[in-house]
């Protein structure tokens, strides 16, 4: 299947529901147990699926969608990126801002293959940083690889087995590029928070190897959505909305800003709080403004005053 381009997230997003639509194709649903497919054993269900499809964002910082039929938690989307940069597999984390995230948990304790863990959390190496400091010591590396997928997942007994299979970061002149693989797609549940957290992982990258941020290329084993989504993926593709506001350029790495990101999100996850004197520019204060109203509208109807002039309004 020949690839795709589209300028942002929320083009991207439409056209692969289209896409699936149009020339997708139903398969039976998995009988696997351990499978949300099945849900978990409960409940086989049957898929419209693309088998190797590949779509190109031209503008990965325009990475924010707007649907009123499928709803985007803005507290998840948000938390979700720190949570995966700081390395953690804990499930009480997570699941303080998305509790679907506790089916998968093997021990309730744990997320085994959560992709932060893989990601710069292993005690054998932080892949994310030695991706970086390979492109620091050779920019033209084609070896600046995140191997997200194990081979021990295909025959692990574990319910969390990993989506995404790899991110590849490539730099070519003064752009950084990042082709992911990914094993198996749930394109209208699950792209928007898959493509909001890989590129804000690609724009750190690229921030901290002062490189412009160049495209996003997803390949999809699988990519699919559930017949009993196809209500909703109809109402998506029938809403003429406003596309969101892109996003601002990211000037501080949050590899870079690590520490404070996720002290900031600890205080807001416990006290609803943001510590003062955090060492942050605009942009990630804006960023923990608007985790932390999002955080505070899950209990409350409390108005996101701090960030009604920012990117993330519409999400409130």
């Amino acid at each position: 299947m020949q690839s795709t381009t589209f300028h942002s997230v929320h083009e991207a997003w439409r056209g692969i529901l289209q896409q699936i639509k149009s020339v997708g194709e139903c398969v039976p649903g998995t009988v696997d147990a351990l499978s949300v497919g099945s849900a978990f054993g409960e409940q086989a269900r049957d898929y419209v699926e693309l088998l190797g499809a590949s779509i190109t964002v031209e503008a990965p910082r325009d990475r924010l969608v707007n649907s009123e039929a499928r709803s985007i938690s803005p507290a998840f989307l948000l938390a979700n990126v720190i949570y995966a940069m700081s390395g953690s597999d804990d499930l009480s984390r997570i699941i303080h801002y998305n509790s679907r995230g506790t089916p998968f948990s093997d021990d309730g304790a744990t997320l085994p293959n959560a992709l932060g863990k893989r990601l710069c959390g292993l005690d054998t190496i932080d892949q994310f940083s030695a991706c970086r400091s390979l492109l620091e010591r050779d920019p033209s590396s084609r070896r600046a690889v995140v191997s997200l997928y194990s081979p021990d997942d295909a025959g692990s007994p574990s319910r969390d087995c990993p989506c995404l299979l790899h991110l590849h970061f490539l730099k070519r002149g003064d752009t950084l590029s990042c082709v992911v693989g990914v094993r198996s797609q749930s394109a209208a549940m699950l792209f928007p928070y898959d493509a909001f957290l890989v590129s804000m992982l690609q724009e750190s990258m690229a921030v901290s190897l002062d490189a412009e941020l160049g495209p996003l290329i997803f390949h999809f084993g699988s990519l699919h959505y559930y017949v009993d989504e196809e209500a909703l993926v109809d109402l998506v593709l029938s809403e003429s909305l406003p596309y969101p506001a892109c996003m601002p350029p990211m000037k501080q790495a949050a590899s870079d800003v690590l520490t404070e990101l996720i002290s900031a999100e600890e205080a807001i996850r416990t006290h609803g709080t943001l510590p003062a004197g955090l060492a942050l520019d605009d942009y990630w204060r804006v960023y923990l403004k608007a985790l932390r109203a999002a955080a505070q509208s899950r209990d409350s109807s409390l108005t996101p005053v701090d960030v009604e002039q920012s990117c993330f309004s519409y999400l409130f």
